[in-house]
């Protein structure tokens, strides 16, 4: 799914790109289902709420691990997801890290917005700063992919 002119010249005028229903209903389903089996396991990747649910998870786009899923992996890999990136970025990208964050209604840790791309350079060494954050919003839970 490649980006059109508008598309492009409204991502640099308001920094943003949305695009309701990407993701067909079948999929959250299977999202869904994955990020509940994962939210399960006891690993550092799992970060807990005071309450012991799942609060956020990390990796889940990873081939292996306690926390890989195939799922998350085909999100991440999806033409959907990368095309577009492309447009802003140029071909050569990749997936930094995937995080799930969790939050229980009318409960649990709030997120203020914010982005942690500085600390991506200073503390991990990416390459450089050009990191485009893409959250996929399903049923109360974001999927915040840090893509360079």
């Amino acid at each position: 799914m490649r980006l059109t002119a508008e598309q492009k010249a409204r991502f640099e005028r308001d920094g943003y790109l949305v695009f309701p229903n990407l993701i067909a209903p079948e999929e959250v389903a299977l999202l869904k289902a994955e990020l509940g089996r994962v939210g399960n396991i006891r690993d550092s990747r799992v970060g807990r709420e005071r309450k012991g649910g799942p609060r956020i998870v990390y990796g889940m786009h990873e081939l292996d691990g306690p926390t890989a899923s195939p799922a998350y992996d085909a999100l991440v890999r999806s033409r959907r997801i990368v095309e577009p990136v492309q447009d802003l970025l140029g071909e050569d990208v990749f997936v930094y890290h995937t995080k799930c964050n969790t939050k229980e209604a009318l409960g649990g840790a709030i997120y203020e917005w914010h982005q942690d791309y500085t600390n991506w350079n200073i503390m991990d060494g990416t390459p450089d700063h050009r990191i485009l954050t893409s959250a996929v919003l399903f049923g109360g839970i974001i999927l915040s992919l840090g893509l360079q």
